[in-house]
């Protein structure tokens, strides 16, 4: 899915099925330039946190990581916390 990206469908929001509210889910957004930010949040707005990411391969491993709960995620990128202003 992660590849199936393109400049009409920008968005991939994965949902953990198995969490306390539907708050916990990682996502993607295929930015203009090729690159790619990666979200994540953990059940409240302030552990919220996105990262840049500049391959598919890169991106891949880390949503794949997350999504299997596998170790070392975290440490693969460089995340901060997500706030409206992050937007601009």
């Amino acid at each position: 899915m992660l590849r199936g990206l393109t400049a009409s469908n920008r968005f991939l929001v994965v949902e953990r099925q198995d969490a306390e509210n539907d708050e916990y889910y990682m996502q993607a957004y295929l930015r203009d330039d090729g690159a790619y930010w990666l979200e994540y949040r953990e059940g409240r707005a302030d552990a919220h946190f996105r990262a840049s990411c500049h391959t598919l391969q890169l991106l891949v491993q880390v949503f794949t990581m997350w999504l299997y709960r596998l170790p070392g995620w975290r440490e693969t990128l460089i995340w901060a916390a997500w706030s409206a202003e992050s937007e601009v």
